[in-house]
């Protein structure tokens, strides 16, 4: 249920840049809900294998890939576990030449930058949510630490491929002449809902 509002509870799960975790929806049902995205897992009062649950654990369970563990009581008092499909990708961070957040990149206004990442495995291309790539002009920080980019290459349009050898997907970004002397914050939000950012400062 996207846009569902949830409470935190004090179990949870970890990876990449999602959270699951036990918490309350908006119309009270208790479960498990995926933060990053906003979505329900599973809930209380769900059917699950022909029956009703009546409790959920996360405990020593957790997320493998896109797969959560989670462990079911039935109101008939059996209990059993359980794996749940998140479409969660399994996202760590950006790959060099591009450095993570709060670090500046700098870059030649014009030039195309490769923006490397790894998902754990192949996704296919079509792994952002629609509109994304997107970036938008920031201030620029006088304080923020600013890192070259060494590896860019001539601009072309912005395209998208998955490199085997590596396991990582490449984002060729095709940035703007008219962004010299400017900063902005490149956003990728996924199909997850997850959104990753980078700075870059243009010269």
């Amino acid at each position: 249920m996207p846009g569902d509002q949830v409470a935190l509870s004090g179990e949870a799960w970890r990876i990449g840049g999602h959270t699951a975790f036990l918490g309350t929806g908006s119309d009270g049902q208790a479960g498990i809900y995926l933060a990053s995205a906003l979505t329900k897992v599973i809930a209380v009062g769900d059917p699950l294998d022909g029956k009703i649950v009546a409790a959920l654990r996360l405990g020593q369970f957790g997320f493998d890939g896109g797969t959560l563990t989670f462990a079911a009581t039935f109101t008939d008092g059996s209990q059993g576990v359980y794996s749940a499909s998140v479409n969660a990708f399994n996202f760590d961070g950006f790959f060099q030449p591009v450095d993570n957040l709060p670090v500046f990149n700098q870059v030649k206004a014009g030039q195309s930058v490769p923006v490397k990442f790894s998902l754990i495995g192949n996704r296919g291309l079509d792994i952002f949510a629609a509109g994304y790539p997107k970036s938008e002009q920031i201030p620029c920080d006088s304080t923020a630490l600013v890192d070259g980019i060494e590896d860019t290459s001539t601009a072309g349009s912005s395209s998208l491929v998955y490199d085997a050898a590596s396991d990582q997907y490449i984002y060729a970004w095709k940035t703007d002449k008219a962004w010299a002397n400017t900063c902005r914050q490149l956003v990728l939000t996924l199909k997850d809902g997850s959104s990753h950012r980078a700075n870059f400062t243009f010269k």
